[in-house]
């Protein structure tokens, strides 16, 4: 499944948000989303989701523009990981990640459907929280179900916003070798909204960097995550090492940036 957007625009009543964004993104592509805050990162994943209605260019999955899909034959090929799920909700880890099989749900859950969630509950190695209420689960255990509720979707399309933000160390590795793991072993497209450079180098396989709407760089994290283009999109001075072949960046201080 090829993802190919074009010349996207996207507008608020007060501003434009997304101009002229253009990428393609290949299958098993683990691909990053980078900017400062206020950038479009967000914006640009909902507009894949169809969250939000682009204002001019196109999205397209092998050749087919995502506006063209039935909802239930979307929710099929594109899974959704937001940045959190809503407080409240009573269910069961198990339970919440069943309902990721609505797509294929008649009027009742299948045998096939169970399989498919305990064979996630195996692939993320969550089988110890399947039963245990959604509400009581911590950060990191919260974010690991929301991506195990995107892949009962059994989608070719993964779009994660933000999937480390609030997590401490442990929970962010854990985090991004599920996805990393996932993309390679099941062929699965990945896109995330990130804001840490350092986990984009380490696990992304090409990344983009965004600022005011536009893609200012693509390409792979050596060739992106350069002093220059740091310093002009977020407007810091950095030192960029070698850390096992992939960039390490290191923050020393706010610069001005014209324009």
């Amino acid at each position: 499944m090829k993802l190919r957007i074009k010349d996207l625009t996207f507008s608020y009543p007060s501003r434009a948000i997304l101009d002229g964004i253009t990428i393609e993104i290949e299958p098993s592509e683990f691909f990053g989303v980078l900017g400062p805050n206020g950038t479009g990162k967000t914006t640009l994943i909902k507009c894949i989701d169809t969250i939000l209605k682009p204002y001019g260019g196109c999205i397209m999955l092998d050749g087919k523009e995502v506006r063209e899909f039935d909802k239930r034959e979307l929710a099929r090929r594109i899974g959704y990981v937001p940045q959190s799920a809503p407080k409240g909700f009573p269910a069961t880890v198990f339970d919440t990640i069943l309902l990721g099989r609505r797509p294929y749900i008649g009027w009742k859950v299948t045998e096939r459907d169970i399989d498919k969630v305990l064979e996630i509950v195996e692939l993320l190695r969550i089988e110890e929280l399947s039963l245990r209420p959604f509400d009581e689960l911590s950060g990191g255990e919260r974010q690991k179900v929301l991506i195990a509720r995107a892949l009962a979707q059994d989608p070719e399309v993964l779009l994660l916003d933000e999937p480390t933000s609030n997590l401490d160390i442990k929970h962010q590795l854990e985090v991004m070798e599920v996805i990393k793991r996932i993309t390679k072993d099941h062929g699965i497209l990945a896109i995330m909204a990130i804001h840490d450079l350092n986990l984009a180098s380490r696990y992304a396989d090409r990344v983009a960097m965004m600022y005011r709407g536009r893609i200012e760089a693509v390409g792979a994290p050596e060739e992106v995550l350069t002093p220059e283009n740091i310093r002009s999109v977020y407007g810091v001075e950095v030192s960029v090492m070698n850390n096992g072949g992939r960039p390490y960046v290191l923050p020393l201080r706010p610069v001005e940036v014209e324009g």
